[in-house]
């Protein structure tokens, strides 16, 4: 990952708007913003979520000189996910909002769609819960039907966050599976993590304290072995589960199961995982505390 950013921060350095470059004078506005975007999208997959940000803005100015619209709309919606990673769910509607728009006017099914459950995501963690829900829905249905595989499992995961946070485990936990499935298929360690810190939560309301360290256990580990770093709102989640465990499981059970999901082969883990899933879909989960079957 670093070699890539070194890469891109020489093309950068190579294709600086209106400098000379060995008598080639680089004076279209374009190229340096799409040269910036694979910038940001590079440190985002590194885990410096602020580079990605500052990169962002630089592109978006930059689209905007060269009036590159489909351009603006993706360095928006991008800039609509870095705020949702802060937490700025009024940032992250402005600029998804904008997004839309311009992904409208220009025939884009599938950007369209990525829009609409950004705002999706927007509602629900502004607590508009009935709009995430048909947002999302729309999405979901949308972007199965073009093929996105990646950006169906992101709608998948933001649905079940929803149903989470309504107490709907059951529907949580099937939601959650799908789109670790997806997650899988695709190599995408990170949605896999944030898919294994939902069904954790659904764990910890079943008062399943051990199945829940374990899966903390592996969302750590993920976290390290690939490099990122939780949003705001999922770093907010883990840390809540994380003091629920405390309060409910002796220290040294606790560390036995965290420490069991941290060393378990990742096959073998995504397996557990989504059996664990299957099995909840078929009981009736109340909050914190038990289940009814």
């Amino acid at each position: 990952m670093s070699e890539g950013r070194q890469w891109i921060g020489e093309i950068l350095r190579r294709t600086a708007v209106g400098e000379d470059h060995g008598g080639l004078a680089v004076d279209d506005a374009r190229l340096q913003a799409k040269v910036l975007y694979a910038a940001a999208m590079v440190s985002y997959a590194a885990g410096d979520a602020e580079a990605a940000e500052s990169q962002t803005e630089k592109c978006l100015e930059l689209f905007r000189a060269a009036g590159d619209q489909r351009g603006e709309a993706r360095a928006l919606m991008a800039a609509a996910l870095w705020a949702l990673f802060k937490g700025d769910a009024a940032a992250a509607r402005e600029r998804a909002e904008q997004a839309r728009a311009l992904f409208v006017r220009h025939g884009d099914t599938r950007g369209t769609a990525l829009s609409q459950g950004t705002l999706g995501i927007a509602a629900y963690r502004s607590g508009e819960f009935d709009a995430a829900g048909s947002l999302l829905t729309d999405s979901l249905q949308t972007l199965r039907s073009v093929g996105d595989r990646r950006g169906s499992a992101l709608m998948l995961e933001a649905l079940a966050k929803l149903n989470y946070a309504q107490g709907g485990y059951r529907r949580a936990a099937e939601l959650a599976a799908d789109s670790l499935e997806l997650h899988r298929s695709s190599g995408e360690r990170r949605g896999v993590a944030t898919a294994l810190l939902l069904l954790s939560g659904v764990a910890v309301q079943e008062a399943r304290f051990s199945v829940a360290a374990k899966l903390l256990g592996a969302v750590e580990r993920l976290v390290k072995e690939v490099g990122f770093t939780l949003s705001a709102p999922d770093r907010a989640m883990f840390d809540d589960l994380k003091a629920a465990l405390e309060r409910g499981m002796q220290a040294d059970a606790l560390r036995r199961g965290w420490s069991a999901g941290a060393a378990m082969p990742y096959d073998e883990l995504l397996e557990r995982a989504l059996g664990y899933a299957r099995r909840a879909k078929g009981r009736q989960v109340s909050r914190r505390g038990g289940t009814k079957q």
